[in-house]
């Protein structure tokens, strides 16, 4: 079976980036909260990369804010 890649970069990314902005539409993910990549990617049961990906996205668009650590 043959998967389209994303602007993100992968199809697994582009699931992330939906529930991502899903949980920032909903209220789920407040402003100025602090996304915590690694329990998401436990909560999610997936690596860090598909996320990180998914938040670069994220960012480029305008809904988040990345600072380093």
């Amino acid at each position: 079976m043959a998967h389209t890649l994303t602007a993100a970069g992968s199809p697994l990314a582009g699931e992330v980036y939906s529930l991502l902005k899903e949980r920032l539409d909903r209220g789920q993910i407040q402003p100025g909260s602090f996304l915590d990549l690694a329990a998401l990617a436990r909560e999610l049961k997936m690596s860090k990369t598909p996320l990180r990906d998914a938040v670069m996205r994220l960012e480029a668009e305008g809904f988040v804010s990345v600072y380093p650590r």
